[in-house]
């Protein structure tokens, strides 16, 4: 006979080892991930965004936002995109003071032309207003093109 460690038996094998029936776990929701929202800006200021539409030469682009006063607000210098950045649409949101006016200013560094397109808007939805909108220049404008603009109530604003 084997020993008894080996669990032999004489007679039938015995009942397989139940398990308790399973219980119900309480279903917990998956959490809520909240919607970004934006930081409060003061009162004076103005949220505005900023819209590139690249060309095929984004190392020869540049652009910069600056207040008449000569405050640079934003600042893209030529060489901050590459060749990867070709055709690509970036976007960017700037904080300005309110009621004054700014210019914005595109690079070109070859003086050929910029064959993409830049726009400033202000306010969200049917609130957005176009401030400026460049549809692209060629090298007739030779190295940059200027765009003044107004940010706020008064004077009214109208579309360079």
């Amino acid at each position: 006979d084997p020993p008894d460690w080996f669990n032999c038996f004489d007679d039938a094998p015995p009942a397989a080892p139940t398990t308790p029936s399973p219980t119900r776990q309480p279903v917990t929701p998956a959490p809520v991930t909240p919607s970004p929202t934006r930081s409060p800006i003061p009162a004076d200021s103005r949220r505005l965004r900023v819209d590139i539409q690249l060309d095929d030469w984004p190392q020869q682009t540049g652009w910069s936002l600056a207040s008449m006063e000569g405050s640079v607000v934003y600042d893209m210098p030529i060489g901050s995109y590459d060749s990867s950045d070709a055709s690509k649409v970036l976007e960017y949101e700037v904080v300005v003071d309110s009621e004054k006016f700014y210019s914005l200013i595109i690079y070109d560094s070859n003086g050929n032309g910029f064959a993409g397109t830049m726009g400033v808007f202000e306010g969200e939805g049917s609130e957005e207003k176009t401030l400026v909108k460049e549809p692209g220049f060629t090298g007739v404008s030779g190295t940059s093109v200027s765009h003044g603009f107004y940010v706020g109530s008064s004077p009214e604003q109208f579309l360079t």
